[in-house]
């Protein structure tokens, strides 16, 4: 995770980019060489992200914006047939544009993907195989904003950071218990953060109860 502070005083100790592409080498440095692959949405995203990662031993899928230079006018026609895809290949990646809807489409790159396969699980939607990977693989992107968003514990500035950090380790909390006790196969968030406060204030009930003069 890295704190998003805004533009910093030029020449000062925190002076640092913000562009995507340079955030997104930040956080991988200690990935590099890992043979991994990394799921982002479209704003950090680009055709020079996905060249810069593939020399450090990462591959990477993820949406793009129609706006990239790079990207061939044909892949973003809006005369388009609902589930109908386009591909263009270079040597070391792919790029996809579907079309979820009539005259609509989403375009996608990947650097371990190098066919035009169509996923024959998604029936008559004919979603490509990029595109079903990606929404396999995006729980780091989407569903982590959509679950702090719904049992979040943010109130307000200056404690927001703070909350937030607390809101993603109960996430990561929850992800490694179910991971290690197979019993408890689904567990609804709500009922794990209850269970988890209940199991951090024990300890202080029990001291709280060998003092005299608490007691009735």
């Amino acid at each position: 995770m890295e704190i998003y502070p805004g533009t910093q005083p030029q020449n000062s100790p925190f002076e640092q980019s913000n562009r995507p592409k340079d955030v997104v080498l930040r956080l991988i440095s200690h990935l590099e060489n890992s043979g991994r692959n990394i799921t982002a949405d479209n704003w950090f995203s680009s055709v020079p992200l996905v060249r810069e990662l593939l020399e450090r031993g990462i591959t990477y899928v993820g949406t793009l914006r129609k706006n990239k230079r790079e990207l061939p006018p044909e892949l973003l026609s809006k005369k388009r047939i609902a589930h109908s895809s386009i591909f263009a290949f270079r040597d070391d990646m792919t790029v996809v544009s579907y079309a979820p809807k009539r005259n609509r489409c989403v375009v996608l790159v990947s650097s371990m993907h190098f066919d035009a396969a169509i996923d024959p699980d998604t029936l008559d939607k004919s979603k490509p195989d990029i595109i079903t990977f990606y929404n396999s693989t995006k729980s780091g992107v989407d569903v982590v904003d959509e679950k702090c968003g719904t049992y979040s514990t943010c109130q307000r500035w200056p404690l927001v950071l703070f909350y937030h950090l607390l809101d993603i380790a109960g996430i990561n909390g929850q992800v490694i218990f179910l991971s290690n006790c197979q019993e408890e196969k689904v567990m609804e968030r709500r009922k794990f953060l209850r269970e988890v406060g209940l199991e951090m204030i024990k300890p202080h009930v029990a001291k709280r109860a060998t003092v005299s003069s608490h007691r009735l």
